[in-house]
């Protein structure tokens, strides 16, 4: 497992790949409730580790809090818990 951003058209995004072989990599599918979306003009995860439970990626956020002209950008820490696969 990989963990990164990437530009959208909403902004830099968080996003994770991962190997269906081991060789060849695949990005999950983009989810705006789980990676960010409007409401976040950037978002990106920096670490990730895996474990039996699952895995826990960690990164950043940035953007507006509330999506009007007065609300001022907020930066914050972002921890991102995946439950693992039966």
């Amino acid at each position: 497992m990989a963990v990164g951003s990437e530009d959208s058209a909403q902004g830099l995004v968080a996003a994770v790949w991962t190997p269906a072989d081991g060789q060849t990599w695949h990005r999950l599918a983009h989810d705006e409730g789980v990676f960010g979306g409007d409401s976040v003009l950037t978002a990106r995860m920096t670490g990730v580790t895996d474990g039996d439970a699952g895995c826990i990626a960690v990164g950043e956020s940035f953007g507006p809090v509330h999506q009007s002209e007065t609300d001022t950008p907020h930066h914050q820490s972002v921890i991102w818990v995946g439950e693992a696969s039966p």
